[in-house]
């Protein structure tokens, strides 16, 4: 008997684990999915790197690594490539949040930045911003930031070679903008070191 309630322990502590596993954080909802009822936040590097960042793990990666993370909470880079993530596949996610691919703004969600708490703005239902956003993503900073957007949120052409090298164009963002130019304003060449935008998930 007392074998048997051992086992039945083990099957229930089993059971809670995977349970939280699968739902992948703690209100339930996998990154990128849904909308979160308190604000989450977001920063911009204090590390500057190329166009060959070694692809979008790499780029997720720089964000935990950075000295600017927060110091909990998973983050990943606002940045897209078309296949392995991709925020839009039609202007503005006209088709809803189903075209993302492993994006990293969840739906009508609150995001401030790391820095001060300030609110940089509330994702629409397609999990995108509306512009003009709020605040800028880092307004002392007034030079590029790798995004792989176009102005309407669908991939860039340009994206070093999926982010795996200095030739080329990329599309980039501005910092201290509370435009459309936040994620896109130019393509520049994936040689110049920039930073990125990393948004807990």
């Amino acid at each position: 008997m007392r074998d048997l309630k051992m086992k039945f322990s083990h099957i229930l502590t089993l059971t809670f684990f995977l349970t939280l596993l699968s739902c992948g954080q703690s209100d339930g909802v996998a990154p990128g999915a849904g909308s979160s009822s308190t604000p989450l936040k977001l920063f911009v590097t204090s590390s500057t790197t190329t166009g060959n960042i070694g692809g979008i793990v790499a780029a997720d990666s720089l964000c935990m690594a950075d000295s600017n993370y927060p110091g909990s909470g998973v983050y990943k880079a606002l940045i897209v490539d078309g296949s392995n993530r991709v925020a839009c596949s039609s202007a503005n996610c006209s088709g809803g949040s189903s075209e993302h691919v492993d994006w990293v703004l969840r739906a009508n969600t609150q995001y401030q930045r790391v820095s001060d708490g300030a609110t940089v703005g509330t994702t629409n239902a397609n999990g995108i911003f509306s512009f003009p956003l709020t605040n800028s993503l880092d307004a002392s900073y007034t030079y590029w930031l790798f995004t792989g957007l176009t102005a309407n949120w669908i991939t860039n052409t340009g994206d070093c070679t999926n982010w795996s090298s200095t030739g080329g164009f990329g599309g980039f963002g501005l910092g201290d903008k509370t435009t459309i130019e936040a994620v896109y304003s130019n393509n520049g060449s994936c040689s110049t070191s920039v930073k990125l935008i990393c948004v807990e998930q």
